[in-house]
């Protein structure tokens, strides 16, 4: 029996620096999270501390945590993004790596295994993730702005394919509110029956493109206004030479 108070970890932190953390579990199953290391209890942070003793994550009690001679499992790496985008883009990653039913992070903290229509939308998270951090940031960032009703109705200008099903829906409503950083509620307002589901992928590829494209052309103002910003400090550089010029020639 593990006595959980020796439990350690073989990692010196920071306080006060953010810290994404990879949890090893039974069963060959993971858990992604992140903290602000603020406060031990014992030999762990706190935030480690509740998972080991049964106040964490839902899917953590289950699975339980994994402690070899006294050391926890974990791996640490200090993060210096987005919290909230880092730990959903780690836990895509590991998802990736070892299939969506044995990893759980960020907004994907259901406890039970995602059912096939479930698992399309998260492969469609993962797609995003395998462009690179760049690219899901930007994704990520689309999200932010959405509310779940967006997920309901018509995308102005955007013409839509049928999702799946409801499921599907309650599985993005999580999503976009881990996104937005408020706290998921499950009795979103009813649905009436002549509602339009729309298909994510073309919206987002759509929306994507634009934004792409105003960040060209952002890109290209940018050049453009650099361009004349060096261009005038030239001229002033020859204004100022002439008048040297003509103050020289005044004085002989």
């Amino acid at each position: 029996m593990v006595n959980l108070e020796n439990v350690k970890i073989d990692k010196t932190l920071n306080i006060n620096d953010n810290y994404i953390y990879r949890l090893s579990l039974c069963k060959k199953r993971e858990y992604i999270g992140y903290f602000k290391h603020t406060k031990k209890i014992n030999n762990l942070p706190e935030r480690l501390w509740k998972h080991i003793n049964g106040n964490g994550a839902e899917y953590v009690k289950i699975y339980k945590p994994k402690i070899k001679q006294n050391i926890l499992q974990c791996k640490i790496q200090k993060n210096n993004r987005n919290s909230f985008a880092y730990e959903m883009f780690i836990t895509l990653q590991r998802m990736n790596k070892h299939g969506i039913n044995k990893v759980r992070g960020g907004p994907f903290s259901w406890v039970r295994n995602y059912n096939y229509r479930e698992r399309i939308v998260i492969q469609y998270f993962i797609d995003e993730m395998k462009q690179g951090w760049i690219n899901f940031l930007r994704c990520y960032n689309i999200f932010k702005i959405f509310d779940y009703d967006d997920f309901y109705t018509l995308i102005s200008g955007i013409t839509p394919a049928r999702l799946f099903s409801k499921q599907q829906i309650g599985l993005f409503n999580y999503i976009i509110h881990h996104i937005k950083e408020k706290k998921y509620v499950q009795n979103c307002s009813q649905r009436s029956d002549d509602t339009i589901y729309v298909r994510i992928e073309p919206a987002l590829d759509e929306i994507k493109r634009l934004s792409k494209q105003n960040e060209m052309f952002r890109n290209k103002n940018r050049e453009l206004s650099s361009k004349i910003t060096s261009y005038k400090r030239k001229f002033d550089e020859l204004d100022n030479n002439d008048n040297n010029f003509s103050n020289k020639r005044q004085k002989n």
